[in-house]
């Protein structure tokens, strides 16, 4: 069986822990949509263009459209999985994730890869969609 392609971003501290009030898990639930919505899923479908993995438009509209909060203190942005039930079925060839990528000369384009080593990377990314969510809540 394939991977699923999508990113899961998981995040420690006390803040992040089941018996933090109410209106910080909220803070933090709207920073962590924001973080995958506006740095994942952007990012993501950006880098589909055409002659690289665009073809239709579909693909991406379908990640454009895929960010959405799983529960509490969990966010994710897929190929279509969170809005349409299902990933599109072609999503694993273009990241180079499906069986027959290592039979092919198609590697993939791996663009969830790439965004999700570049958030990685990026500390300020969480001052920046979590930190801001928690100081508009508590204003």
């Amino acid at each position: 069986m394939a991977k699923k392609e999508g990113i899961k971003i998981t995040m420690s501290g006390p803040i992040f822990k089941s018996d933090a009030p109410q209106e910080l898990v909220e803070a933090t639930n709207t920073g962590l949509l924001d973080l995958v919505q506006l740095e994942g899923a952007n990012k993501t479908g950006k880098l589909l263009k055409q002659g690289r993995g665009r073809v239709t438009g579909t693909l991406q509209r379908s990640i454009f459209g895929g960010a959405s909060l799983q529960g509490d203190l969990f966010a994710q942005y897929d190929a279509g999985e969170a809005s349409m039930g299902q990933n599109r079925v072609y999503a694993t060839w273009i990241e180079g994730i499906s069986p027959r990528n290592t039979k092919s000369s198609f590697k993939g384009y791996g663009m969830f890869k790439e965004t999700s080593e570049a958030i990685a990377k990026d500390n300020t990314m969480v001052d920046k969609y979590i930190g801001e969510a928690i100081t508009r809540a508590f204003k």
